[in-house]
Order: structure tokens, then C-alpha cells, then sequence
């Protein structure tokens, strides 16, 4: 429900749906949203305007949304009068009249419109503000952005295709398509987009929306099938109706659309079809258990539909430790929990956490409550503290809840709030937290088409009685209290709360009754009676609490001393805000590791196949050695798509042992790997047994955060010392010696006479205690720029550190500047800190060391440090290293966290940062408050394609790529910045035969494969591929000198996002292919990159669609290319829509590559 709300407050409620006014018809921008969302709501809305139909009520959660949409359009509006803007608001009712005053106000040059109305033909565009920008059209006329709030906290797709729609009418008027859109969010911020990112697909958009209304016909040709938009529809009540009589197969509980898809192409399009299929019966891509689970949900709903009998059946076959396996024993301890939340809050806030307990056999209730974020801390605090005491007397109780929102919340409290870490993870550690849904699920099957606790409620629950029925009645009713302040609204929510508590009991005393007598009871990391903690262990826990009181208590004083220090109480609230908050940065990313690999334990096979972080279903393969696991052993897996790799850590997903080992090796191909583990219980081998490995835990980051700490103290105690880690958090311009803050800081080569390799040497030469960022673009030379810069630097007696986020990146920058030290002729001391061989570094004035043989337990000091000192994070957070070094590079700064910025940039003066935000980057994990939880490019650019001029240095000559291959990357992923090299222009393919009528010498391009049902894996773009590598193999390129070579293995790329496709395309080319996944390939190129798409259409898309809808995956991938770029696609991926900006921006790039 609260997803459901959530959806329900980005809905576009206050434009008309399609309308007819003097018997004709006109559309609005919200038929266009709604058509994206589904195409049957379009078909019922043209069909009312010939035949009216009964609609469905709005109801209370509607108007509570319109009215809280209008006060906040009518907030922002007062914001721009008392800004003293000339503001002309649209009042008049008339829709002609509405034209002409929004016309007039855009050729008078106010500088606010409010309301304005925009027309072209049927089409009606009602926009909220339209905002006057500095610049003028050809025409003369000023130009206008478009302006809307909504009260979601972020952006949504719908929200850019009604602002472009208004765009697209706008400028009719102005005479130019604006450049740039907005959003107002509920939260106060505002979001600015540009509109070309998003306007290709709104065309097709509007051409797919224009040909449907061309076809128009009262037989429907679309069917209603659910999807997430249905709750806010006013057919739905008629579309369930429907579905109900056609026995449509959506009624199934937990069947997926995919599912659907895939019975149907056999022929099952009913419940009753669906519940008549045997055992033996197969459909491609549904695994058999899943079937049979299907199959059996299907017949007991169709039973109670044709008897009126509701049914619940107890599962006999269940995996160990799942299903009834679940429950712990009962204690009289044990607490029955639920939460209640409040998204209208800016970020959401969690305002009730209710538990239902015994206490001397009389059952009891309390309640915590929080209305502001600061009593959303206490509220939570206070609630732990009640579970620990509780849980201290009882130590076998267990906190019992229904789904998995109250788990996540506090997790997510906990991160934000810095609080109760210990208590939180101990409840995990320990399942102390009972999920009653996973154990209906996995150990019943009811007759419901949900498993809704309000659903199974039928089977053991007495009706309500309470005012509040439903979470979205207890949103609206929240926000009615926090306007009216009435008390018997927030005690009809307590009643409400109350009910779920005490119904999450009776479901719990239900299910023991239901119980199989052979089930085990769950007992794992029980103390069990007569087993006492040691003295040591007592120790080790006072010691962790009393650790975790005197951290929470620095907390909790923190912002008070930072507020009141000479030094930083001068700085900006935000910075100090952030310095608290980077504190904890290390702790927070930890947690979700952890985290993860508990849930996981706990996971069906079926979704672990789909964990990007696993290998599932491994099958033993090997020997036993005198009745025991090998320590190194051969497991076979089936086809699927993982990270991991050989040299990775790794868990074993067991509940009881939890082993830990390492990825010898991994064959893809054959689906084979090699484990060594020295403790893996026996029973893996066991024949039909089946083990799944995650990776392991995260690596221990004390010393990073530590070197945080020191940051923020030493800011408290005396922050008047330059320092570049504190230019950098407050984002301020770079200092120079010789340059004025504001100026641009690299010229045209044409205009000063000095290449940007010597303006950026000196440029560096000359920082003074800042933070300078240098961005390289695919093919500029950035390791080139990196490595001649240090070179420079050292050979004028600067002593210099190097750092990235892996060994092979730090390599790479210290090779190449030995190189160029050794063409210098320059001695040096250069040292590389290594823990294992494969981490070395080799090259000219290189040695590799240990840690502890650079410095031990005292300070190194400046004189003794190397002329160059490379390493990660680990090394230059070590407080030793402090003030040692002038400058410290850090290459591939997009993949490094912000907090390690910080640790480490205390150990240099100045601060180079290295790399570009629109190649691939590092996924940082955990719940972070404010901007800490961002990587270090990401802090720094926000949103930022390309580094202003006046503010870094952007490489913007490509030395790779032809013309037409990055004019194309340029005006997609750098706002035309980028440009290529002269000596480019001539080269290219000399094609011949059928690819020369197919392809350019050069260009990107995209080739369409028809495919369906295809999703990390495709035969016909595999065989497409083939072909055209095959083909290919027979032209030639015209080399750098203008020689005409003939293409070989080196000179063709086969890049694919899954490595499923990667494994199908290595057997499928001939031999000596160069194949693999983007992240293999950043770095490297050839004359012709393919690119494979794989995934059919939406419909097959996998869970992660942001991974293969990834703007800085396509713009790696295609930039390999020196000459020739083909994306294989299917032409269904045009039409995947999507609910982020970031993913429909790139939807629109493909569009556009379509469209060529």
C-alpha cells in the first residue's frame, strides 16, 4: 500500500484527461503519461467521449493529493512574487481567451507566467510556470523554460514527458525548443533537465500516442492487463470486472507478468487453463518447482471461486529451514510489531512504530511516536532501547512482523540517525526479527489472489472495526491531523496500528496450530538453556556497548562543537552538516555487505540466480579425499549472470556454518569453477545437493575512517590553514598562484600559443593547497595528460603520491610516468605498496614494498618520503603519511568515495582528481544522509555532464575516434564539448560487398534483429554479430600513415552487458574474437566495436534494467571505436519504458539511433 501511494502522489491530477469541446477533440499532456503507462486506459478514454461509461470515485487519497499539489504550486508561487518577478498568472476560464493572455504575456517578456495555456490543433498544454531565460530566439523573442511542481521527491519519467509536451508547443510561439526544463519537488528541490535528452522519445511517444487515436475503433485491440498505475484509474473497477469474467491469468497470486507472457505462448491464458497443467507439464523459461507452485495457487483459487469454499493447505516438501521451519519456538518475551510511514514528508518520515506484547499474561500495546525528523530519531532510539530491555529479560523472545518494510526501515533509521548499530545488526545477526510472510509463503497455499496479511487475515481473523482500514487511509488521515491537530484522528491511527499488531499475533498463534508436527523449530544462534555466556564473551559485549554509547554520544555533540568553533562555525551549515555525516560513511557502507549476505541465506534459488553477487545452484563436481571436501574442489553451475571472478572472497550461503573461501578460477564457458575451502560441510556433496557462494564480506575500512575523524577534529581545532580537502567539500574554484578565481583556465592552443599538456602542467605547478579536476574523456589522453603532469612534477623536485580505487588502475598511471621519466633521463625514488605479488607495479625507478617496511609505528617524514609513492586508500589514510607529499593524484575518481577523498587527501597539499563522471563509475551501498554517501566526481559536478571551464580541465580532444564516432559521443554524453583530433579525419573501413550498401567507412550505427522472449542471452544477435564480424574480416581500414591494412581479430570489439551473451558469442566466433563485457574493454579500442543489446523488449527485461540502460555503459562501449560502432538491438528496447530520468535518457539515445 504504501508503494501504491507513493505512485498515487506522482500522478498528473490537476490536467483534464482527453476532452471534447464543441465537438471537437483535445488532448492534454496527461493523455500522452497515461498512454505510456497503458494504452487500454487511452482506448476507454476515447471510447467515453462516443459511449459515456460509469467511472470509478476518486477517492480520499486522491483529493488529499490534488489539494496538497495545489497548495504547493500556490507556495512556489509566492516564492517568485517575493522575489519581486513580474509575474502574470492566467486567470480567465476560456480556453481561447487562456491562448491569447499566455501568448501575450511571452511577447510582452514577463518575467513569470502561472498557468499558462499552450495549443497546437487538438493538442492543449496547461502548464504550471513558464520561467523567462537570459537568451532570445533568431526571432527576436524571448526564450521560456517550463516550470512544474510536483510533490514527489523525485523526478519521474511522466513529469519530462508533460514538460516536454509543453515545450514542444512553446515554441511555437518562441520560435525555439527550450533548452533546458524543471522540476519543483516536494522536497524543495529543484530538479533541471535538458530537454534534447528526453525529446526523441517523447516524439515516438506522441507518434506511437497519434497512431493509436488513428486506429481508433469501438473493438478494443489492447486488453487490461494490471499494471502499477491501476489504483489511481478511474476504469478500474471496470477493468478488474473484466479480468475477473475472462479468468484472466493476473488473478494468480504471485504469478509474474514474464510468467503470463510465457504461458500464453503455450496456450494458457486462464486460471483454469493454468490449473489443469500436470506435473509433467513444461513451459520454456519457467523452471519446474515454479510451475508446479503456480499451478497449484491457480487450483485453489479456482476452487473457492466456483464453491465459495476458501482453502489453505499445508506444504509438505518444503526446503530445510524454510516455510514453518521459520518459526522459533514461542516465548512469552515475544513482541508483534508494525509500522506506520509517512511519504508525504520530505524523504518520508516513519511517525508510529507500534508492539503488541504480554506482560504477567495481559496483553499490552505501545507506542512511539514522531512528527518531525528529530523526533523520528528519538521515536526510533527510544524503541530499541524497549526491544534491548525487553530482549535482555527474555532472551529466547523474538520481534515478530509481516513483510519485509519494518525490517528495511530499521535499517535505513539506523543509518540516517547513526544510532543503535550494535542493537540493529544483533537483531540480524541473531534473527531475532520473524518474517510471518515468508513462512505463509513458502508453507501454505491459500485460495487468495494475494498474500496480503489483510488477505490471509481471512483465515484467522475477526473483522474490523477501527475507522482506519488500509495504509493509504492512514496517510490521509495523518495528513489530516498535521493540518486540523485534531486528537482523535492520530488515536484512530493508534487504533489502527493496534489492530495490525494484534493481528500479526493471532496470524502467529494461527500458524502454530497449522504447524506440521515434524517441522524443527528455528532456533539458530540461540542461547540455549544451561549454556551461560563466558566472562569473555560478557567482556567483549560490555566493551562493544559501551563503545557504541561513547561513539553515539560524540554524535550526538558533534554538530554543537563544529557550531561553536572559532574556525568552523564561520564555515557554511551545509559543510558542517557534512563533515558529521561523513563520520560514519565507512560503518554505513559495510552494513549492507552484511546485510545482504543474511538475506541471501535466507533467499529462494530463484532469486538468487537473478543476484548479480551470487553463483547459485552450484552442484559438486570433484572427489572426495578420505571422506572429506577437497580443500580445493570442481563445482558445476547452471547459465547465469554474476560479478564474481576468479581471486574474489567469497561466503557459502549456509545457515549454519557460513564458510568462507576464495575463487581459485572461473570457466564461464562450461560453466565450471574451482573453490578452495578449507571447512565446507559434507553434505554439498551429496548428489542433487545444491550450494550457493556470494561474495564476501566487506574489507575492513577502520583505518580509512579514521583518518575522517582526524579530518573533522583537526577542522574544529584550527581551520584557518589552507587545505585542499576543505576547498573540495565546499566545492569552491581551484587556487592558483598566478590565476584570478573565475578565469578560464585552459585556452584554445590557437589563442595563447601553448598546448593544453603544457597549460595543464602549469596550470598544477601552480596550485596552491586546492583541489584541481582533470577530465578525460574516452580517447583524450588522460593517462597521457596524468603521467607527463607527475613526471614534471617529480623532475622538479615534488614529491608526489598516486591512489585509485584498484591495483591495476594505480599501475597503469605509475608505469606510464616511469616511462616517461626514463625517455627523461630522470632518476627517481618510486615506490609501489603492494600486499601480494599480482598487485606489483613494474618500470623504471619502481620498487614494490610492504606497508610496514615503508614506516611502522612513526610519523615518515616529508624529507624521507618517496619522489613517488603509489597505493590505495588504505596506505594514504595512515596517519603517518600526513603533510608528506605535494600533490596526490587520484585516477579514476569517479569510482572513489568521497569520505576516502577526504582520508586520504591529508597526506598532500594538492589535490589532482583524474577521471570522467560519464565512464563507468562505483556503486556506492548503503542509506547515506545528505550528499555523503556520493563518489568523489559525483560531489564535485552533481549533475554535470562536463567540468566547467573556470573550474577544472577538460580534455576535449579526442585522439581515437573519427568524426562521425564522436561528434555522435559528444553532443550525447558531453554537451558538445568534445571534439577530435585532426589526424582522425582520415581514417576509416574501405568496405566492400554487402557491407558497404549496409554501412559508412565510419559512424555509429544501429542494426535491428527482430527477436522475442530474450533477456541475458540471444541467439539471433549472436548470429547477427557473426555475420558481420565475418564479413568484416574480409575488408580493410586505412591506417594512421594512410597504408590500407586488412581488419583482423585486434582491430574488431565485441562488446555485451551479461556475460551469458558474452559466453554465447565466444562459441559462436571464430576463434581469437575479442569478446567481452564493457568493463573488460574501458581503456582499449579497435577500428569496429559491436555492440549486443540482447534483451528483446520490456516485457523480458532483467531486474536491473538500469544496468543495461546505463548512459556511461553505451558511452564506453561505442567510444571504443576508432572508425565503425554497430549496437545490435532488438527494435522492441525503443518502446521500454522506464521510471528514471537517467534510464529514459538513455532510451531516448537509442531512439535516435533507430532513428538514423
Amino acid at each position: 500500500m504504501r508503494r501504491l501511494f507513493g505512485l498515487l502522489f506522482n500522478q498528473p491530477f490537476k490536467c483534464k484527461t482527453v476532452q471534447k469541446r464543441d465537438q471537437e477533440i483535445l488532448f492534454s499532456a496527461s493523455d500522452l503519461t497515461y498512454f505510456a503507462e497503458c494504452k487500454h486506459r487511452t482506448w476507454l478514454d476515447r471510447c467515453h467521449l462516443d459511449a459515456p461509461m460509469e467511472k470509478a470515485d476518486e477517492t480520499d487519497s486522491m483529493r488529499l493529493i490534488m489539494d496538497k499539489g495545489l497548495e504547493h504550486e500556490a507556495a512556489h508561487l509566492q516564492t517568485l512574487k517575493d522575489q519581486g518577478l513580474h509575474v502574470v498568472e492566467i486567470k480567465t476560464k476560456e480556453l481561447d481567451e487562456q491562448v491569447r493572455q499566455t501568448t501575450q504575456a511571452i511577447e510582452e517578456g514577463a518575467d513569470v507566467v502561472f498557468q499558462a495555456t499552450l495549443r497546437r490543433g487538438a493538442y492543449i498544454g496547461h502548464a504550471d510556470f513558464l520561467m523567462r531565460t537570459p537568451h532570445k530566439s533568431p526571432s527576436g523573442q524571448w526564450v521560456y523554460d517550463v516550470v512544474d511542481t510536483k510533490l514527489s521527491h523525485h523526478t519521474k519519467t511522466k513529469f519530462l514527458v508533460q514538460l516536454c509536451f509543453y515545450s514542444d508547443l512553446l515554441a511555437d510561439i518562441t520560435g525555439q525548443l527550450p533548452e533546458h526544463i524543471h522540476v519543483e519537488l516536494g522536497n524543495g528541490q529543484r530538479s533541471t533537465y535538458r530537454v534534447n535528452d528526453y525529446f526523441a522519445y517523447y516524439r515516438k511517444l506522441m507518434a506511437d500516442f497519434e497512431a493509436s487515436l488513428s486506429q481508433h475503433t469501438l473493438q478494443p485491440v489492447t486488453y487490461p492487463d494490471p499494471c502499477n498505475f491501476c489504483s489511481m484509474c478511474h476504469w478500474r473497477e471496470r477493468c478488474d470486472q473484466q479480468r475477473l469474467e475472462d479468468d484472466h491469468l493476473s488473478q494468480v497470486a504471485n504469478i509474474t507478468k514474464t510468467q503470463i507472457v510465457k504461458l500464453a505462448s503455450i496456450g494458457v491464458t486462464t486460471m483454469k487453463g493454468l490449473s489443469r497443467l500436470g506435473e509433467t507439464a513444461k513451459v520454456k523459461g519457467i523452471q519446474e518447482p515454479t510451475l508446479l507452485r503456480l499451478a497449484e495457487q491457480a487450483a485453489l483459487q479456482v476452487h473457492e471461486k466456483e464453491t465459495g469454499e476458501a482453502v489453505v493447505k499445508c506444504l509438505g516438501n518444503v526446503e530445510e529451514g524454510k516455510g514453518f521451519e521459520r518459526l522459533p519456538p514461542p516465548n512469552e518475551g515475544d513482541l508483534f510489531f508494525d509500522m506506520e510511514g509517512d511519504p508525504m514528508y520530505p524523504e518520508g518520515l516513519e511517525y508510529l512504530f507500534g508492539v503488541y506484547f504480554f506482560e504477567n499474561g495481559k496483553a499490552e500495546f505501545k507506542a512511539f511516536w514522531a512528527h518531525t525528523r528529530t523526533e523520528e530519531g528519538q521515536a526510533f532510539s527510544d524503541f530499541m532501547n524497549f526491544l534491548n530491555e525487553r530482549l535482555t529479560r527474555y532472551p529466547q523472545a523474538h520481534i515478530y512482523h509481516y513483510a519485509h518494510y519494518e525490517k528495511t526501515a530499521l535499517k535505513r533509521l539506523m543509518s540516517v540517525h547513526g544510532l543503535h548499530e550494535d542493537s540493529v545488526d544483533n537483531l540480524l545477526r541473531h534473527h531475532k526479527l520473524v518474517d510471518l510472510y515468508k513462512v505463509v509463503r513458502e508453507g501454505l497455499r491459500i485460495s487468495k489472489p494475494s498474500y496480503s496479511i489483510k488477505q490471509v487475515e481471512k483465515f484467522y481473523g475477526t473483522a474490523r472495526t477501527v475507522e482506519v482500514t488500509n495504509a493509504a487511509d492512514s496517510i490521509v488521515v495523518y495528513e489530516r491531523w498535521r493540518q486540523e491537530q485534531d486528537p482523535q484522528l492520530l488515536q484512530d491511527i493508534y487504533d489502527y496500528n493496534l489492530d495490525d499488531c494484534k493481528s500479526t499475533w493471532e496470524l502467529r498463534e494461527w500458524l502454530l496450530k497449522q504447524r506440521p508436527a515434524h517441522a524443527a523449530w528455528f532456533d539458530k544462534n540461540r542461547e540455549l538453556p544451561g549454556k551461560p555466556l563466558t566472562d569473555k564473551q560478557i567482556e567483549m559485549a560490555e566493551q562493544r556497548a559501551a563503545n557504541q554509547a561513547a561513539h553515539e554520544a560524540y554524535l550526538a555533540e558533534l554538530p554543537n562543537r563544529l557550531a561553536n568553533s572559532k574556525h568552523t562555525g564561520q564555515l557554511p551549515e551545509q559543510y558542517r552538516q557534512l563533515l558529521c555525516q561523513l563520520i560514519d560513511f565507512h560503518k554505513r557502507a559495510a552494513k549492507p555487505a552484511w546485510w545482504a549476505i543474511f538475506e541471501r541465506i535466507e533467499a529462494e534459488p530463484e532469486e538468487l540466480l537473478d543476484d548479480m553477487e551470487v553463483i547459485a545452484n552450484l552442484q559438486f563436481a570433484d572427489k572426495l579425499v578420505g571422506g572429506k571436501m577437497p580443500r580445493q574442489s570442481k563445482w558445476k553451475f547452471p547459465e547465469q549472470e554474476f560479478k564474481c571472478k576468479a581471486g574474489d572472497q567469497i561466503k557459502v550461503l549456509d545457515s549454519e556454518a557460513m564458510p568462507s573461501g576464495k575463487i581459485l578460477s572461473i570457466d564461464e564457458e562450461n560453466c565450471e569453477l574451482v573453490l578452495a575451502c578449507t571447512s565446507l560441510p559434507l553434505k554439498y556433496s551429496e548428489p542433487g545437493r545444491t550450494m550457493h557462494i556470494s561474495v564476501g564480506a566487506p574489507f575492513d575500512t577502520t583505518t580509512i575512517a579514521d583518518a575522517v575523524w582526524r579530518f573533522v577534529e583537526k577542522e574544529i581545532d584550527d581551520a584557518s590553514e589552507k587545505s585542499a580537502v576543505r576547498q573540495f567539500l565546499l566545492r569552491q574554484p581551484p587556487r592558483f598562484a598566478h590565476k584570478k578565481v573565475g578565469e578560464v583556465l585552459v585556452q584554445p592552443e590557437q589563442e595563447c600559443g601553448q598546448t593544453t599538456l603544457q597549460q595543464t602542467t602549469e596550470l598544477i605547478r601552480n596550485m596552491d593547497h586546492s583541489c584541481l579536476f582533470v577530465q578525460g574523456p574516452p580517447g583524450t589522453g588522460k593517462t597521457y595528460t596524468g603521467s607527463h603532469v607527475i613526471a614534471e612534477l617529480i623532475r622538479s623536485g615534488k614529491k608526489v603520491a598516486i591512489s585509485s580505487n584498484s591495483h591495476k588502475a594505480i599501475n597503469n598511471l605509475v608505469e606510464k610516468t616511469a616511462q616517461v621519466l626514463e625517455r627523461m633521463g630522470q632518476s627517481f625514488y618510486g615506490v609501489k605498496v603492494c600486499s601480494t605479488d599480482d598487485q606489483e607495479a613494474y618500470g623504471f625507478g619502481i620498487s614494490n614494498l610492504k606497508k610496514k617496511d615503508l614506516f611502522e609505528d612513526e610519523a615518515l617524514a616529508p624529507e624521507e618520503a618517496p619522489d613517488l609513492l603509489a597505493g590505495t586508500a588504505w596506505l594514504f589514510s595512515s596517519w603517518q603519511l600526513t603533510g608528506c607529499f605535494d600533490y596526490l593524484f587520484i585516477d579514476e575518481a569517479g569510482q572513489v568515495a568521497t569520505a576516502n577523498t577526504v582520508a586520504m587527501g591529508q597526506c598532500a597539499d594538492n589535490i589532482v582528481l583524474l577521471g570522467d563522471q560519464m565512464q563507468l563509475g562505483q556503486p556506492i551501498q548503503g542509506d547515506h544522509p545528505g550528499e555523503s554517501g556520493l563518489s568523489t566526481l559525483e560531489y564535485l559536478l552533481g549533475h554535470k555532464a562536463t567540468i566547467p571551464p573556470d573550474t577544472g580541465v577538460f580534455l576535449d580532444q579526442s585522439y581515437r575516434m573519427h568524426p562521425s564516432v564522436c561528434n555522435y559521443i559528444s553532443t550525447t554524453f558531453y554537451e558538445g564539448r568534445l571534439r577530435h583530433a585532426q589526424q582522425t579525419e582520415n581514417q576509416g573501413l574501405v568496405l566492400a560487398g554487402p557491407l558497404a550498401d549496409q554501412f559508412s567507412a565510419t559512424g555509429v550505427y544501429c542494426y535491428p534483429v527482430i527477436h522475442d522472449g530474450n533477456s541475458q542471452k540471444s541467439i539471433e544477435e549472436a548470429e547477427a554479430i557473426n555475420r558481420l564480424y565475418v564479413e568484416l574480416m574480409k575488408q580493410s581500414f586505412i591506417g594512421p600513415k594512410g597504408e590500407v591494412l586488412p581488419i583482423n581479430a585486434d582491430e574488431i570489439l565485441v562488446v555485451a552487458p551479461y556475460n551469458a551473451q558474452v559466453n554465447l558469442l565466444k562459441r559462436v566466433l571464430p576463434e581469437g574474437a575479442r569478446v567481452g563485457t564493457v568493463d573488460k574493454f574501458q581503456g582499449q579500442e579497435a577500428q569496429v566495436v559491436l555492440v549486443s543489446m540482447v534483451t528483446s523488449n520490456e516485457q523480458h527485461m532483467p531486474r536491473h534494467l538500469e544496468f543495461l540502460f546505463s548512459r556511461n555503459r553505451l558511452n564506453v562501449a561505442v567510444s571504443r571505436a576508432k572508425s565503425l560502432a554497430v549496437v545490435v538491438m532488438s527494435p522492441g528496447l525503443a518502446d521500454v519504458r522506464s521510471e528514471k530520468p537517467e534510464t529514459l535518457g538513455l532510451i531516448n539515445t537509442f531512439i535516435g539511433l533507430v532513428s538514423q
